[in-house]
């Protein structure tokens, strides 16, 4: 017999393999909305041919004061997760995530951080900074108040066509030159305080942050070159793995899930935090559609099946019923116990939690009781266990903040001897900003899907969207398709909406990814 034969007889006679059914590195975008899954991306969709520098200049910084709104720092400075996860920030942050995008516009050279603070320098005539409508400077201001004594303001400038140009995206601010025929530089402004008492031509809206306090600006105590190049690493792939759904809400879950900032703790109000992230510069009395958002994960597999295993991280004398016929997840050696690890990661921060787990049990060995711990990752964290089972059943909320809202995390289900785990469901809650999210706008649109891993069409993953029309009367509406391959587009019409203005996302309800336990 030959060889090629001999080898085809033995793969004939190979048991088949069972298909990977998680879909993974998938990227959903829309034909009318910015597409916010890398630097490149976003470029491309806000960059168009025949466009200035000028222009292009403008167009990052809209797209940032647009996205992003004043509120206490989360204590992450990454672009990407400013964008994507928080869409807000305080004045250094967002002025990084400016400068991020210019360097990836005008290169490396594009845009360069620098700062203001309340404390005294040597030279006064080093720094000068105008903005607002109130020039000021290290010894005085123009309107003869006096400066509060703590506080500070980080701002940028980006380099193009051979100069520098002041554009703050945080306080809303920048103005032209005298003669119209470029945005000015913070020299410029300083030389010329008229650029900004009588402008010839300013941004709009202009300062708007903070309802344009006169304190906002007022003295310069130095200034830095920054980081040379701002970087990111954070992926805004998503994965979805047999009996997971994904959801992206557009708007904000009851409860108040969200990031509470540790390094600004204790030096904001109670009140402040209340709501949860918002914009407040519009007064107290206006409730803005800009705040914090979230995002659901819920893992509950269909135990009787085998797709649970591509979710496992590792497991010890495990077997289930399509290994053996035996219900639930059970101790393959039956005097030995086991253990199931299951992986969890996002591009969003988990906020929240819930674990359920239903177990049957027979005679346990003494001192022996089933358990739930979550592992979050890093050596500052540890686990949190979920006790023994009452009626049959193991539950708990999860303490996310003294996890440090991680990314990534594990979920471990130790079984003793004579345990059975038959059901299993994990919830995550993440938080997101969702002026970020994909979504299609009135009218006619066209959805793309992709992704690097996987065959959607085998997996039957679906994508669904949420929204409400309002034609006279409020609609909700909803969409959804099964993906047929690893590239994917079809067209998307939705009707007239009643949110305002135009950039008021929340007539979207969700985007939801799902992948069924077959």
């Amino acid at each position: 017999m030959s060889r090629p034969l001999l080898a085809l007889l033995l793969l004939l006679a190979a048991p088949a393999m069972a298909a990977q059914r998680t879909i993974d590195g998938i990227h959903i975008r829309t034909d009318r909305s910015v597409d916010f899954f890398s630097r490149d991306t976003i470029l491309k969709s806000i960059i168009k041919p025949g466009m200035t520098n000028e222009q292009k200049a403008v167009a990052c910084y809209e797209l940032v004061r647009s996205r992003v709104f004043h509120f206490c720092r989360p204590d992450d400075n990454d672009p990407m997760r400013v964008l994507n996860v928080y869409g807000y920030a305080l004045c250094g942050t967002i002025q990084h995530t400016l400068v991020w995008l210019a360097q990836g516009t005008f290169g490396p050279e594009g845009g360069r951080p620098a700062g203001l603070s309340s404390r005294k320098i040597s030279n006064p005539e080093t720094f000068k900074i105008a903005a607002g409508g109130w020039l000021n400077d290290s010894m005085h201001r123009l309107d003869g108040a006096r400066p509060p004594a703590k506080l500070g303001h980080s701002w940028c400038q980006l380099f193009y066509d051979g100069r520098y140009h002041y554009l703050d995206a945080h306080a809303g601010f920048y103005v032209y030159t005298a003669d119209g025929k470029h945005i000015a530089s913070i020299e410029e402004i300083s030389g010329d305080p008229t650029l900004v008492t009588d402008p010839v031509k300013k941004s709009d809206p202009f300062m708007p942050c903070d309802r344009g306090r006169p304190e906002f600006f007022y003295r310069v105590a130095g200034s830095h070159r920054g980081k040379p190049i701002e970087k990111t690493k954070h992926s805004m792939a998503l994965r979805v793995r047999p009996g997971e759904t994904l959801v992206f809400h557009f708007g904000k879950l009851y409860g108040g899930h969200f990031k509470r900032s540790r390094s600004w703790k204790g030096q904001w109000s109670p009140d402040y935090y209340e709501e949860g992230p918002h914009l407040r510069s519009q007064g107290p009395k206006v409730k803005s559609y800009r705040h914090y958002g979230n995002g659901e994960i819920v893992f509950e597999p269909d135990l009787r099946k085998g797709g649970f295993k591509e979710s496992l991280a590792a497991s010890e004398n495990l077997s289930c019923q399509a290994d053996d016929g035996k219900p639930g997840l059970h101790p393959k050696d039956p005097t030995k116990p086991a253990s199931a690890t299951f992986e969890f990661k996002t591009p969003y921060p988990m906020v929240a939690g819930t674990i359920g787990a239903k177990v049957t049990t027979g005679a346990l060995p003494r001192g022996a009781l089933p358990l739930v711990r979550f592992i979050p990752p890093g050596r500052k964290t540890k686990p949190q266990l979920l006790g023994g089972p009452v009626d049959g059943v193991i539950a708990g909320k999860l303490d996310l903040f003294k996890a440090y809202y991680p990314y990534s995390a594990q979920v471990r289900v130790e079984l003793p001897a004579g345990c059975t785990l038959t059901k299993l469901r994990v919830r995550f809650i993440t938080q997101l900003n969702f002026s970020t999210l994909p979504r299609p706008l009135p009218g006619k649109n066209k959805v793309f899907f992709e992704c690097t891993q996987g065959s959607p069409k085998d997996s039957k993953l679906q994508i669904e969207w949420g929204w409400t029309e309002n034609d006279k009367v409020w609609k909700q509406k909803s969409d959804r398709r099964i993906v047929d391959g690893r590239t994917f587009s079809y067209p998307l019409t939705l009707g007239p909406v009643g949110t305002q203005p135009a950039s008021n996302p929340k007539y979207m309800r969700y985007l939801k990814l799902s992948v069924p336990d077959q």
